[in-house]
C-alpha cells in the first residue's frame, strides 16, 4: 500500500524526492548515528556511583589508622623478605623488637658494632598510633620490655614467635612468625602459646 501511495505522489509531483511517504517515516525513527543519549548515559553514571557508594566499607571502621595499617604491613612485609633474604644470601639475619623504644629493626652476622648502631638508628619506629605490646616465645612468658630478636637461618627457617601490637583504641593484633612458613599469620586479638 505504501509503495502505491508513493507512485501517486510522485506522478503528481515529479520534482520532489521519490521517497516514499511510509519509508520517511521509518528513517524518522533510525538513527544514522548510533549510540546512547545523554539522558541515558547519566543515569547508567549515577547508578553506578550509587552502587560504589554503597559498596565500598567505610575506613574508619577498619582495623587501624593509615599508620597502624602501614605498620603492620611493614611487619609482615619484613618478616617475609627476610626469611627470603636469608636464603638467597646464605647469610643469618636477625630483626629486633625493642620494646621500650617501640622500634624493629634488622641486622646481619658478621656487623661491626658501628653499623649495628646505623641500623638501629635507621630502624622502623612505630608512632603513638601502634605499640609493640611483646613478644611471645614458645615454652616462656611473655618478653614485655627490652630487646627480643628473631633469628633468620639461612638454611631457611626462622625463630618462633608471636609479636603482639596494640593501636590507640585498644584493638590488638597477633603475628605469628613460624619457623618453616614464609608468610606471617595474622590474626585479629591476643594469640598465644598452648602450654
Amino acid at each position: 500500500m505504501c509503495s502505491v501511495i508513493g507512485k501517486i505522489i510522485s506522478h503528481l509531483h515529479p520534482f520532489d524526492d521519490p521517497m516514499p511517504i511510509c519509508d520517511t517515516r521509518h528513517a524518522e525513527r533510525q538513527s544514522s548515528h548510533p549510540g546512547f543519549t545523554l539522558i541515558e548515559l547519566v543515569v547508567v553514571v549515577f547508578l553506578i556511583s550509587l552502587m560504589l557508594f554503597l559498596a565500598v566499607p567505610r575506613f574508619g571502621s577498619t582495623l587501624f589508622t593509615d599508620s597502624g595499617r602501614k605498620a603492620t604491613l611493614w611487619i609482615t612485609a619484613t618478616i617475609h623478605h627476610l626469611k627470603e633474604k636469608a636464603v638467597r644470601e646464605q647469610a643469618d639475619y636477625r630483626l629486633h623488637v625493642d620494646l621500650d623504644e617501640n622500634l624493629m629493626w634488622i641486622s646481619r652476622e658478621g656487623m661491626s658494632d658501628e653499623d649495628l648502631d646505623g641500623a638501629r638508628r635507621s630502624g622502623y619506629r612505630f608512632t603513638d598510633s601502634l605499640t609493640l605490646m611483646d613478644v611471645a616465645l614458645p615454652n616462656t612468658s611473655a618478653v614485655t620490655s627490652g630487646v627480643v630478636f628473631l633469628r633468620f637461618n639461612k638454611k631457611g627457617y626462622s625463630s618462633m614467635a608471636v609479636i603482639h601490637v596494640e593501636d590507640r583504641a585498644g584493638k590488638r593484633l597477633s603475628f605469628d612468625v613460624q619457623p618453616f612458613l614464609a608468610a606471617v599469620r595474622l590474626t585479629e586479638g591476643y594469640l598465644e602459646y598452648e602450654q
